[in-house]
C-alpha cells in the first residue's frame, strides 16, 4: 500500500450495542459508496470491538483501536 495515499477512519465506542451496530452499518454504507464491498464493517458485541472484512473469502480483523487506514488509491477508483 502506498502510505502517502491513506485516510484514517475511526468509529467511537458507545455503551449501547445498538448505537455501535448503527455506526458500523453507516461506515459499511459509506465504504460501499466509495467502491468497497457491502457489509464490510460490523460490531462484535462479544468482544465489544468493531471488525472489518478484509477479503472476499470472509477473512476479517478486529479493530483494537476502533479505526483503520484505508487506501485512497483503491477507494477513489
Amino acid at each position: 500500500m502506498n502510505t502517502k495515499n491513506r485516510v484514517w477512519i475511526e468509529l467511537e465506542l458507545h455503551p449501547d450495542d445498538a448505537v455501535c451496530e448503527a455506526r458500523a452499518a453507516a461506515l459499511s454504507q459509506l465504504l460501499h459508496k466509495l467502491g468497497s464491498a457491502p457489509d464490510r464493517v460490523w460490531w462484535d458485541s462479544r468482544s465489544h470491538r468493531y471488525s472489518l472484512t478484509i477479503d472476499d473469502g470472509g477473512s476479517y480483523i478486529t479493530l483494537a483501536d476502533n479505526g483503520h487506514w484505508f487506501n485512497l488509491d483503491y477507494l477513489a477508483k
